[in-house]
């Protein structure tokens, strides 16, 4: 289960009850909101690791998260599908850091790097819908 996906959902259905709520349209707001709210608690369960402080791709087949660093791991604090703390939030933040930084001290190819980069330019375009 990929938590970039998930996050994405969990910010269309939020919009969509936002959209229906607008439109007074209580019953499909109550379903949207509903639904993300499920979808919020699942995340937490299945994608978040405490350790690493980040959001991971969770297999079905081995009920395990994935290894290593991903640039998913900002897609839940995007879409604000996370109930997490300041402190935990600037853990997160900490580890995307180090990875990037990473990134650019290695030779690794420029592409990959220019991808990660690209991520944290495009969150901070939207940096005013974030819902930390």
């Amino acid at each position: 289960m990929p938590v970039d996906l998930n996050s994405v959902l969990f910010d269309v259905e939020t919009r969509l009850g936002e959209f229906h709520a607008s439109l007074g349209n209580a019953d499909k707001s109550s379903y949207y909101a509903l639904q993300s709210n499920k979808r919020k608690v699942a995340m937490e369960v299945f994608f978040w690791d405490e350790t690493d402080a980040s959001w991971k791709d969770y297999n079905t087949n081995t009920g395990t998260r994935t290894d290593g660093f991903y640039a998913s791991t900002i897609f839940p604090v995007w879409a604000g599908a996370h109930d997490k703390s300041p402190q935990d939030l600037s853990r997160v933040v900490a580890g995307i850091s180090e990875h990037v930084s990473f990134l650019l001290k290695s030779s690794i190819v420029w592409n990959v790097c220019l991808n990660h980069l690209a991520l944290l330019v495009c969150i901070s375009v939207r940096s005013s819908d974030l819902r930390v």
